[in-house]
């Protein structure tokens, strides 16, 4: 019985919304009669099945897919970031003809927006290489002494 109550009450409340976001202009009372009608309907749905057709605990309970566009700004302003320190890596390291099969940047986007790069980690076939030591040397040059630079072998 009371879900039965609860849900008439979702009802009034969900017609009486509707009602005052009606204009005042001609069509106003036909908007408002089939209002009324949705209403009446739903009133009579509920008392003929003990059911409610939009089942509003279930709404209100579940959890809700949404698109949070603060991650995927973040995730896209990482990856850009990521990709732009790539390319001035691989230009600096490539004047001295190194090469490495690829170069990954670990980036962290922490609370107040601030970017923290915390590692990049150069991969070479052959970590032993003196290229790929120069390497290191180089790229820890141009990003400074506070992000790790380390060797993979791939």
């Amino acid at each position: 019985m009371n879900n039965i109550l609860l849900d008439i009450s979702i009802t009034a409340i969900i017609t009486a919304v509707f009602k005052l976001l009606v204009p005042e202009e001609q069509c106003g009372k036909q908007i408002k009669l089939l209002i009324s009608c949705f209403f009446i309907v739903m009133v009579m749905n509920v008392l003929r099945d003990n059911s409610f057709l939009i089942d509003f605990e279930s709404i209100i309970n579940s959890e809700t897919n949404y698109n949070d566009y603060s991650v995927t700004f973040e995730r896209q302003t990482a990856d850009e970031t990521a990709n732009q320190l790539r390319k001035q890596i691989k230009a600096h390291l490539s004047s001295e003809n190194i090469f490495p099969q690829k170069i990954y940047i670990d980036i962290n986007i922490l609370e107040g927006n601030s970017i923290s790069i915390s590692e990049i980690r150069l991969v070479f076939d052959d970590i032993t290489d003196e290229k790929a030591e120069r390497a290191v040397r180089m790229t820890e040059e141009c990003v400074g002494d506070e992000i790790k630079v380390t060797l993979e072998e791939g």
